[in-house]
């Protein structure tokens, strides 16, 4: 078991012995939104989510406490690259044609986690909490949707080949190998033959197998945030969540698509919330 496996059930264990011994406790509820990204790439930026959740808390005084939490949370990415690619193309005559081109590619990646944080605050005023602490998450959903455009492209022997714009929509746990949209194909010519490819494709449709999820299902973190009392019952509160695993599934080879997120890099989730709650 992990260093950090065995501080976060401590301090779950903290947290449920806490509820039975503290002076006072209480309950709420929040919301709010999420700006998401990964590390571990030049490719990736911040793009937008949402979280929305319940909170359990325990006073062991007037100044210092534990709080637990029960979140849905979106986390990802908006990832962008521009880079040369050699990609292979079946045609109609039945043979395999190789190209080489500039391919483009912008895919926005929700993913979205059961987070259970635990923090340990303090309160320097009556209106102001400091909270640190842990947090565990469970991804129950993954998608992406964004596309690509191959471009600048020629065959090996030099035939040029018009730019091919590809819609890229995935469900990282449903999607199978070589998965595309058959019914709504986009037609173009290698050397003379014609070939074809799917106008809208899925997450695996490059891959040769596939070996589970792209995005691995448990991903630990640390939260530090930023509370304020607006009322005795109106919160808005800052946080910031840093993952401490790698999010992606090493057993995919580096992808024509995004090979920023298949190489051996660590791609970790980081994202500021901004919330505002209810005391009960």
């Amino acid at each position: 078991m992990s260093s950090f496996r065995i501080v976060f059930l401590a301090a779950l264990l903290l947290l449920a012995s806490s509820t039975l011994t503290a002076q006072e406790w209480g309950y709420g509820v929040k919301a709010g939104l999420n700006l998401k990204s990964l590390t571990g790439g030049e490719g990736n930026s911040f793009n937008t989510g949402f979280h929305v959740g319940l909170m359990l808390r325990a006073e062991f005084t007037d100044l210092i406490g534990v709080q637990g939490e029960l979140l849905y949370s979106q986390k990802g990415t908006k990832y962008e690259s521009l880079s040369a690619a050699a990609l292979d193309f079946d045609t109609n005559a039945g043979n395999t044609v190789s190209t080489t081109g500039s391919l483009s590619t912008i895919l926005n990646v929700t993913n979205s986690y059961i987070d259970l944080p635990i923090l340990f605050y303090y309160r320097p005023t009556d209106r102001i909490q400091l909270g640190a602490g842990v947090n565990v998450g469970v991804l129950v959903n993954s998608v992406g949707s964004g596309e690509i455009v191959y471009s600048d492209a020629f065959t090996a022997n030099s035939s040029p080949i018009d730019p091919l714009i590809i819609t890229l929509d995935y469900d990282y746990y449903v999607d199978d190998i070589g998965e595309g949209d058959m019914e709504n194909l986009l037609n173009f010519n290698l050397d003379g033959a014609a070939a074809r490819v799917p106008r809208t494709i899925g997450a695996y449709y490059f891959d040769e197998e596939r070996d589970g999820s792209f995005f691995n299902t448990l991903d630990f973190g640390l939260n530090a945030d930023v509370l304020f009392f607006l009322t005795s019952g109106i919160i808005l509160e800052g946080r910031v969540n840093y993952g401490l695993t790698d999010t992606t599934n090493n057993n995919y080879g580096n992808s024509p698509i995004v090979p920023e997120l298949t190489d051996d890099s660590a791609d970790q989730n980081i994202s500021f919330q901004l919330s505002i709650g209810f005391n009960f």
